[in-house]
């Protein structure tokens, strides 16, 4: 086993083709991570400096729409025509367009009463808005990850078939000073 091994090891050494192969690869990968880490980065810390206040600011005038006190028919229409969920907690008014829902009590870090999608009326209730999403949502992000990662591969394997055809007439003078060293002059190279 060690001898397989160490001819291995010797053959990848000595070989431009394995080597080069073998970087392409590892550079494909660190490429990939690369762009998702970064990505992910870009994405969820300046999401929230941006989007915040346009969620605060939006919360604001759904809030005003509903009225003071909130009216539970503008509430579901609201509902009926966007996707969210409501939850109206107050002192005349307390109703919940999804009671089997939870509406989200945190958006980032701070004070959960100062969410920017929980409002306060100036007669006492506390609006929340939360999303609502379709059955399957929360798959996608792993369907458009797998089918990223698909890409990749299929990209790595298609750069692996272009370096061995680059590399097709290196292997046939490769075979043929080998039969050169065996003395077989018959075929040249």
């Amino acid at each position: 086993m060690s001898r397989h091994r160490d001819g291995w090891r010797r053959r990848f050494r000595h070989s431009l083709k394995w080597r080069l192969i073998t970087l392409f690869v590892l550079m494909a990968v660190a490429i990939g991570g690369l762009f998702f880490a970064g990505s992910r980065q870009a994405f969820s810390g300046g999401w929230r400096a941006v989007v915040g206040p346009l969620v605060a600011d939006y919360a604001e005038r759904l809030t005003v729409d509903l009225g003071t006190p909130p009216d539970q028919a503008r509430a579901q229409a609201l509902v009926a025509r966007l996707p969210l969920q409501v939850r109206i907690e107050g002192p005349a008014v307390n109703w919940d367009s999804h009671p089997d829902r939870h509406v989200p009590q945190r958006f980032g870090p701070g004070d959960p009463g100062n969410a920017p999608w929980i409002r306060h009326t100036p007669d006492g209730h506390t609006v929340s808005y939360g999303l609502t999403f379709s059955e399957n949502w929360g798959d996608r992000p792993r369907w458009i990850a797998l089918a990223t990662l698909a890409a990749l591969a299929l990209v790595v394997w298609a750069g692996f078939g272009y370096v061995r055809r680059l590399f097709r007439p290196v292997d046939d003078i490769r075979a043929g000073a080998e039969r050169y060293g065996r003395g077989d002059f018959a075929t040249p190279i």
